[in-house]
């Protein structure tokens, strides 16, 4: 088999910048442009496809050559400073003085800062999506660019590192930002900080990197956002802090070492594709749509009998499950989340083993849980779960806080993309006191199910931040977080859990059918909105003791009925479904 020819924009994106500045931007050095170069990589991009640039999500990274072109999706964790550096310089060459570029790399040889342009880039900080499931990543790895180890010859990465670090060692990288002495600071500065990512969610695996953005690009991004990159990789070993200041001297926010957190010089960006695109990526959204409506219903019924399974045999609870998982957001009125569903589910068996005492590493969950995870992790792009005991809210860290010294966002275990489902396991609480600390996490928890807020911790003030995440709260009695479900429900197993496996095939339409009925557009005619308001006024006349709170939940309920059945449209038949799971519910309440 012959070595893969692999293009020279995967390989040497440099080359290609460089040519387009000096074709178009080496006229004009003193102001930032674009050059064409964002236009000139998306059409190459179209003719060798995008699964040939190599992803940080999925190949080793030291198998990836620096500065050669790549590929991530991640979750933006924090937002640096602004990154001030040499855009432009002068130097020469046996041709005479001419301009050059350093944009889109950490560091150039020959820069003459007596005679160049500042520029500025943003800096975010990105890490593997938290709770990403298997199946979005089963796309084949890319050819790694000629000259790269392969996994038989790959060297480690302190190797690695420490090769580089010789070749590097004329260091003029350093010295014309920084100077010896004060670049000798700020390496001292950065060995006394942790900056390397912590992933507080099990499993998770994946590089972290810093993107790096220029001119406009990036600027729609916000925090917990999930975005996908194609940019310059760089590996520039010892790499500090090029940050603000007249002089480049190194301050407060110095940044972590490539050996710890590489870069990513953005050329493409965008956010990362919806559920749907992650389900089916090819297929227009008019089509998939129109499929949804002529084969939802078995693939409904697909879907409800593993989620069935999953909770002992109750097919009720298999009803508000599904409804439970295509809920979202949908609309923000007077900071009321209107669309957001959180369940909670009692009556499930406790773990078969307890977990060792005071150690919050290692944590048993009821056979429900298990079972539903294996078939949120088979349908649902993002999953994520977690035990509720004392000790773990007393001892881990939920909530993003502020760290002054090193000035960044350590990340908390809710600081999860918009999307992503939780359960929360509930089922091994044993009596015990909450600390401080945890009841600021237990709050924190109660205020994402009842109002989808979050209040990252800055020490001094708090900062509240959107969020979409579906909670399920499963519980042995009733649960301490009871009055911050939207939905109560009693489980009624008549089998053990267990996971109900769908055939591929199969499992890949379920997979569309639960993202295309998530994003399904929902109306009521002016009719059906008579009929639902007369049906409301009538239940008060009739001196049935229902609350605001009550409407609002029987309307979102309606709707994700109507879309669990590929419908756009609220019908009666539908009001009368929903309002008939209402009452088989509210009797399992009044017998418990």
């Amino acid at each position: 088999m012959g070595i893969p020819i692999i293009s020279p924009i995967i390989s040497q994106p440099l080359t290609v910048i460089d040519e387009l500045f000096a074709e178009n931007g080496a006229s004009s050095p003193q102001v930032e442009g674009d050059w064409g170069v964002q236009a000139h990589f998306e059409r190459c991009l179209q003719d060798i496809g995008a699964q040939q640039i190599p992803s940080l999500n999925t190949e080793n990274l030291d198998a990836i050559p620096p500065n050669s072109l790549i590929r991530f999706r991640g979750m933006i964790q924090d937002m640096y400073n602004p990154e001030y550096y040499v855009g432009a310089y002068q130097a020469d060459s046996e041709c005479g003085v001419h301009w050059r570029t350093s944009k889109f790399r950490d560091s150039v040889d020959d820069v003459q800062t007596s005679n160049s342009t500042i520029w500025q880039r943003k800096l975010y900080l990105c890490v593997p999506i938290p709770g990403e499931t298997a199946w979005t990543h089963s796309e084949e790895p890319a050819t790694v660019p000629n000259g790269a180890p392969t996994s038989s010859n790959k060297r480690s990465r302190e190797d690695s590192i420490g090769i580089a670090n010789e070749a590097s060692e004329d260091a003029d990288t350093k010295r014309q930002v920084c100077g010896e002495e004060r670049m000798e600071a700020c390496e001292h500065l950065q060995a006394a900080r942790s900056h390397k990512p912590a992933f507080p969610h099990a499993g998770e695996l994946g590089n972290a990197c810093i993107l790096k953005f220029y001119g406009a690009e990036g600027e729609e991004f916000k925090l917990n956002d999930v975005v996908e990159v194609v940019g310059v990789l760089s590996k520039t070993p010892g790499l500090a802090s090029f940050e603000s200041g007249d002089d480049f001297m190194c301050d407060d926010d110095a940044q972590p070492p490539c050996s710890e957190v590489v870069r990513v010089h953005v050329l493409l960006a965008t956010m990362s594709p919806s559920f749907v695109r992650l389900a089916a990526p090819d297929v227009p959204q008019a089509v998939l749509q129109e499929g949804l409506q002529a084969h939802a219903g078995a693939l409904r019924q697909s879907l409800l009998s593993s989620l069935t399974a999953a909770l002992g045999g109750d097919a009720l609870a298999g009803e508000y499950m599904l409804l439970h998982v295509l809920s979202r957001v949908h609309t923000r009125a007077d900071a009321v989340a209107l669309g957001k569903m959180s369940l909670n589910l009692s009556g499930c068996p406790p773990p078969a083993a307890s977990p060792a005492p005071g150690n919050s590493s290692t944590a048993a969950f009821s056979p429900v849980t298990e079972a539903l995870e294996q078939v949120l992790r088979s349908v649902l792009p993002r999953t994520s779960k977690m035990p509720f005991t004392v000790n773990y809210m007393n001892t881990e860290q939920l909530v993003p806080t502020k760290d002054y010294e090193a000035n960044r966002l350590t990340i908390g275990r809710l600081q999860l993309a918009e999307g992503t489902h939780l359960v929360v396991d509930e089922t091994a609480l044993q009596t015990g006191k909450l600390e401080e600390a945890g009841v600021r996490n237990m709050q924190s928890l109660q205020q994402v199910m009842t109002s989808q807020q979050l209040g990252y911790d800055f020490k001094y003030y708090e900062v509240s931040m959107n969020t979409d995440i579906p909670v399920a709260v499963l519980s042995t009695g009733k649960s301490v977080l009871a009055d911050a479900a939207d939905i109560l429900l009693p489980l009624r197993a008549v089998a053990a859990p267990g996971f109900l496996p769908l055939e591929d095939a199969l499992l890949a339409q379920v997979r569309t059918y639960v993202a295309v009925a998530r994003d399904l557009p929902h109306n009521m005619s002016a009719d059906m909105a008579k009929v639902v308001e007369d049906d409301l006024v009538a239940q008060r006349t009739a001196g049935a003791n229902r609350t605001q709170e009550d409407f609002h939940r029987w309307l979102n309920l309606a709707r994700s009925l109507c879309i669990s059945f590929g419908e756009t449209e609220l019908t009666a038949h539908r009001w009368q479904h929903m309002k008939g799971m209402e009452s088989t519910r509210e009797e399992r309440l009044r017998v418990c």
